[in-house]
């Protein structure tokens, strides 16, 4: 089921997200909002 496995990616990389972009709402795609940044 990819729903989960997003589910999991987003609880796992969401914190590091976070922390390197504090000012950004936590987005599924980590390259997309290196990016936008």
């Amino acid at each position: 089921m990819p729903g989960l496995e997003n589910a999991g990616f987003v609880v796992a990389v969401g914190p590091a997200v976070q922390r390197s972009h504090p000012g950004n709402p936590v987005i599924i795609s980590p390259p997309i909002t290196d990016g936008t940044c």
